[in-house]
């Protein structure tokens, strides 16, 4: 998705020249759409659950072993 910025944009992502709504934007003009942020509180929300081992990972967080 940087890329899209062409080599200004990428780099000023790539070294924090840019906030993260300047560079949502600049993707969302070139590709045509409203990108937003979303932030959450507890990291534990993005666990993608996809394989055998991201289970376990789940379930040992969630019986409190992890």
């Amino acid at each position: 998705m940087l890329l899209t910025l062409g080599v200004f944009g990428f780099l000023g992502a790539l070294f924090r020249l840019r906030t993260l709504q300047q560079t949502l934007d600049g993707v969302g003009r070139k590709l045509g759409l409203n990108v937003q942020a979303v932030e959450l509180s507890d990291p534990l929300a993005a666990v993608d659950v996809d394989k055998p081992a991201d289970h376990e990972l789940v379930t040992a967080i969630l019986e409190g072993r992890a």
